[in-house]
């Protein structure tokens, strides 16, 4: 099939990582599938640094074309999103479109699309109910469409973009934390939550030593893994400020002394207690 469907040959190598032990990727491929007509918009929801910008990253490898807005708190998202007046380096002025604006306009165009928002409850609520009436398709003769209004002129009026929702995908995640988003743009979402778990966590440190290169024993991972287990209860409890993450075992991979086991250990060892020291007045 791969070699007569270009659609198929896109996915081949995602299937190929989900059935080798990427548990987030895999859950992913049941809702998105390039061409296809998807009303729902997952937000995956998991502890920071578990993997879901990479796994997302590799669903968008997939599509024609792949879009990613890091959210913030910025007043001024909505114009990252939909647009906004610059200097066109002429004296004038020019009307750029935002990251959502390309995405719309690119699957009214017939590219299959991925927009990802990254972070997407840290969006403050004027913009979080900007977006719900974008992310409510309406119903047209030919099908379910998305519709944005731009800031471009068409004629004496805006320009108004509709795109197939089969064209157009939206994806969404967020970290766990206290960061909760208004009721109306939760519910625009079918959530897909991962919470802390062994299994997965040891398969994302063994895709981190992997792709690093590093020789390690059967049980490292794992290792890994339950030491991520155990600082996040000592979070829990007060013991810690932070607890360790990915992002340590990725920084131990690129600068041990040496890329083995041993190498990675001792990195680790050194710098465990900077990372997740507590954090009061007299400490920090």
């Amino acid at each position: 099939r791969a070699a007569k469907d270009a659609a198929a040959a896109s996915r081949v190598p995602l299937l190929a990582a989900a059935v080798s032990g990427n548990h987030i990727l895999d859950k992913l491929l049941a809702f998105y599938k390039p061409g296809d007509n998807l009303r729902t918009k997952v937000c995956l929801t998991a502890p920071p640094s578990f993997g879901k910008s990479h796994s997302i990253n590799l669903l968008g490898a997939s599509y024609d074309l792949y879009l990613t807005h890091g959210c913030s708190e910025d007043v001024d998202e909505i114009s990252t999103l939909l647009g906004n007046v610059v200097p066109d380096g002429k004296g004038g002025f020019a009307i750029v479109d935002g990251v959502l604006t390309q995405a719309v306009r690119a699957a009214s165009e017939g590219k299959n699309t991925l927009f990802f928002l990254d972070e997407v409850f840290r969006l403050f609520p004027k913009c979080q109910e900007w977006l719900l009436t974008f992310l409510q398709p309406v119903n047209t003769p030919t099908g379910p469409h998305y519709r944005l209004r731009t800031r471009k002129m068409d004629g004496a009026v805006l320009e108004t973009i509709l795109c197939p929702c089969n064209k157009l995908h939206v994806i969404a995640a967020a970290n766990l934390s206290l960061i909760k988003p208004i009721e109306a743009f939760w519910s625009r979402f079918f959530k897909v939550r991962l919470d802390w778990n062994l299994a997965d966590c040891t398969a994302v440190g063994e895709a981190i030593l992997a792709a690093h290169g590093v020789t390690v024993s059967a049980k490292f991972a794992q290792s890994y893994a339950k030491l991520l287990g155990e600082t996040r209860a000592a979070v829990k409890t007060g013991q810690l400020a932070y607890p360790a993450d990915f992002r340590l075992l990725e920084a131990a991979c690129a600068h041990a002394i040496t890329p083995t086991e041993c190498g990675v250990r001792d990195f680790l060892t050194a710098h465990l207690k900077g990372q997740v020291a507590n954090w009061d007045g007299d400490l920090g």
